[in-house]
């Protein structure tokens, strides 16, 4: 008996995949039920075969054998002459063979013979589940892909007269369709473009099954398979992508401090100070991240890199020339312009000799109490003018004094305003006469109270 049962349940019959995937055989469809226009049609029959007794007994008091025969014929007639189409459905009705009309939803009268039905065509949304199997992409790897089509007939004329199938022919439109998409694109591209390869597939079928009168809605990609030991490849590929990604995030934030602490270390005047900056925010970082006892007290404890921090900074702050140096925020004069012409004068009275080293943009503008915008304006306004010169990755050093305009050691902050003033007016195309014609003009009118 036991074996009996395990051959019994060996030989269950099950749906292979080669035909459809798992998810549709197991899938049970919930349709709607047509029982009405059925119910409708043999009460048609019986309503006819009542009404053909009924004469023959009014006419001949009984029924005959001729009777049957001409009621099973009126019964035939009546049922193909009345119809119900669904809410849903068109019929296409041909008489002798041509296109006559499209009728429905509702009742219809056909003429027996003459006239019938070829087709009942669904309108509504229609889903078909179709998938390619082992499928080659432009790199040679054998992939399978599940989908679903989701269309509807709009020409219900055209999906009778243009096509013998319309169901079948969309089923492998969409099938072939699928292939050609999956082949003119990589693994890649198929596993991570789904939303590309549906709308590939959604148009190749689109063109074709125009003709026919269908209309295609959507195309959803379910699920694609792609070999193990490809997947395994993969997911190394993506695991070193990571990897690498990370590394040059670590490499471009350690060359971003690397930059910090280097004019950190110019505004020290030690060039050796950023080593010692390093090191002191390694320490910090192994103190952040020690949960231990010992390690607070240890990053409690200044130790003695802060103590030479300390000593460079006051060494500094003593052989800086602009260590005295405050902007004036009270005065009209912007404060760009008050600390390029602080930096002329430096270099015109010699504090700032030829080939020295002038702090740090980032620097300045910290120990100023001003913004990057603001000290960057004046550097990049002292090198147009020639008192100083950037080197990229080295810093900013003063120049020879030997272009045409250069302060001299006894200017006074009005005549480099005025310096300036008459550059501008000469980068303005202005000439000596021009600017001194403007000059007296805005003095004329400055005295006149206009």
């Amino acid at each position: 008996m036991k074996h009996k049962a395990k051959e019994k349940k060996n030989h269950t019959w099950q749906v292979p995949d080669e035909v459809l995937p798992e998810e549709t055989a197991l899938y049970v469809p919930r349709k709607t039920s047509r029982n009405g226009a059925v119910v409708f049609n043999i009460a048609v029959f019986l309503v006819a075969c009542m009404i053909v007794i009924l004469g023959s007994y009014l006419l001949f008091g009984c029924v005959t054998s001729i009777t049957l025969i001409i009621m099973l014929v009126v019964s035939a007639a009546a049922v193909n002459s009345f119809h119900i189409a669904l809410a849903w459905e068109r019929v296409v009705v041909l008489r002798l063979g041509k296109v006559n009309r499209i009728v429905g939803p509702g009742l219809y009268v056909t003429i027996p013979i003459i006239e019938h039905g070829t087709i009942r065509v669904d309108q509504r949304t229609i889903a078909t589940p179709f998938y390619a199997e082992k499928t080659l992409t432009a790199d040679l790897v054998p992939v399978t892909v599940d989908a679903v089509l989701f269309w509807m007939v709009w020409d219900a004329e055209k999906a009778c007269i243009e096509v013998e199938d319309y169901y079948a022919a969309v089923s492998f439109l969409a099938q072939t369709a699928m292939r050609e998409a999956v082949g003119r694109s990589t693994v890649a591209e198929v596993a991570l473009r789904r939303d590309q390869l549906d709308q590939e597939i959604k148009e190749e079928v689109e063109r074709e099954a125009a003709a026919w009168g269908i209309g295609v809605i959507s195309v959803k990609v379910r699920d694609i398979v792609i070999p193990d030991d490809l997947q395994h490849v993969m997911s190394l590929e993506a695991q070193a992508d990571r990897e690498k990604n990370a590394r040059m995030t670590v490499a471009s934030a350690e060359a971003d401090m690397a930059d910090m602490l280097a004019e950190a270390a110019s505004a020290y005047g030690d060039p050796s100070a950023a080593l010692r900056l390093r090191t002191m925010l390694q320490q910090y970082e192994g103190v952040e991240g020690d949960s231990g006892h010992g390690a607070q007290r240890a990053f409690r404890q200044p130790g003695r890199c802060n103590r030479q921090r300390r000593a460079a900074m006051s060494e500094t702050r003593a052989n800086n020339p602009m260590a005295g140096f405050q902007v004036d925020h009270s005065s009209g004069l912007p404060v760009w312009i008050q600390v390029k012409n602080r930096i002329a004068y430096l270099i015109g009275a010699g504090k700032y000799l030829p080939g020295d080293k002038l702090p740090t943009v980032r620097a300045l503008a910290v120990d100023l109490d001003s913004s990057y915008n603001t000290i960057n304006r004046a550097y990049m306004d002292l090198e147009r003018e020639g008192y100083i010169s950037t080197r990229r990755g080295k810093g900013t050093f003063v120049l020879e004094q030997k272009e045409i305009g250069a302060a001299r050691a006894y200017d006074t902050p009005v005549e480099l305003l005025v310096d300036d003033m008459i550059r501008g007016c000469i980068e303005a195309g202005l000439t000596d006469e021009d600017i001194v014609a403007l000059v007296d003009e805005r003095l004329l009118r400055r005295r006149d109270g206009r």
